[in-house]
């Protein structure tokens, strides 16, 4: 009742939701005041875009809706069964500028107390989607080559996640070369003190961790799933294989690892792209573009 007696109050002209239950709510108000409804639908998890009627439900109101990537679109067209005509994409974006090109690699690692060895990193929350089970086991491959690489991960999860990682840890003998880090709220500066990024996600709608990595140079390695494959060009901003292969990504992290000429051309490729692709303010002008057309227009 609170976001109706406000839509009516400040004539609205456009609602915008995420997901689910806002969308719903959304999309009633919308019904009720006949003003325009979109929804962002970002969901990782598969389930979401099943053809159920709850999640038919959620979304039958609304006017129009958004994906964060063409995979995620071809979803919620062919699966979840959205008119094509009202679903549009657009990709997220970063900010440019929010760090500073200038500071040294190794500045960065002396801020956060890192030692000089090489230096993987990972982050999301602990959950199994995130496939950090396959970074970890990953990394007790790679070191038989490399006895110094460690692995840094984080983000944070349930009990029963921490549990899980830990127990697979000690499994795999690595106490001293994987580190969970918990939440962080300075992830570029891990990003720019890393030599590579690795996320083997089983799921993605998008990944906005994707982009912080390209915009601090570096290259990365990742599964072929969902919108992932719409950032990393494989072989030439980084690398992808399929999802729950360890062994697969141990190769390509050994092959990063051995060359610093590669990881450096990747990285600036990786870079270059955001910088044409995944620039905030043009995101933002986009999105504005688009609703500014759905109000001129309805």
């Amino acid at each position: 009742m609170k976001l109706l007696k406000i839509s009516k109050m400040k004539k609205i002209d456009l609602i915008h939701s995420h997901c689910e239950a806002s969308s719903f709510y959304a999309g009633l108000i919308g019904k009720i005041l006949r003003v325009i409804s979109i929804s962002t639908i970002h969901r990782s998890e598969l389930r979401y875009f099943k053809p159920t009627w709850k999640n038919r439900l959620f979304y039958y109101f609304l006017t129009g809706y958004l994906a964060v990537s063409d995979d995620r679109k071809n979803l919620m067209i062919g699966t979840l069964g959205l008119s094509s005509e009202k679903v549009s994409m657009i990709h997220w974006g970063i900010d440019s500028d929010s760090i500073s090109h200038n500071t040294e690699q190794g500045d960065m690692r002396t801020k956060l107390g890192l030692p000089d060895c090489r230096i993987i990193f990972s982050l999301g929350h602990l959950g199994s989607i995130k496939g950090h089970d396959d970074s970890i086991k990953a990394l007790s491959i790679v070191k038989r080559k490399f006895r110094d690489a460690k692995l840094y991960i984080a983000g944070d999860g349930s009990e029963a996640d921490h549990e899980r990682l830990h127990l697979l840890i000690e499994e795999l003998k690595v106490q001293n070369s994987v580190i969970l880090l918990g939440q962080i709220t300075n992830a570029l500066e891990w990003m720019q003190a890393c030599d590579l990024f690795l996320q083997p996600s089983l799921e993605e709608a998008f990944g906005l961790v994707f982009l912080e990595a390209g915009l601090c140079k570096k290259p990365t390695i990742a599964t072929t799933v969902g919108g992932i494959p719409e950032i990393i060009d494989d072989g030439v901003t980084g690398y992808l294989v399929s999802p729950q292969k360890p062994d697969a990504l141990a190769e390509k992290i050994i092959t990063l690892l051995s060359s610093e000429e590669r990881m450096q051309q990747m990285g600036d490729a990786a870079h270059a792209k955001v910088k044409q692709h995944f620039v905030l303010s043009k995101q933002i002008d986009k999105l504005e573009q688009h609703f500014n057309s759905l109000v001129q227009n309805r």
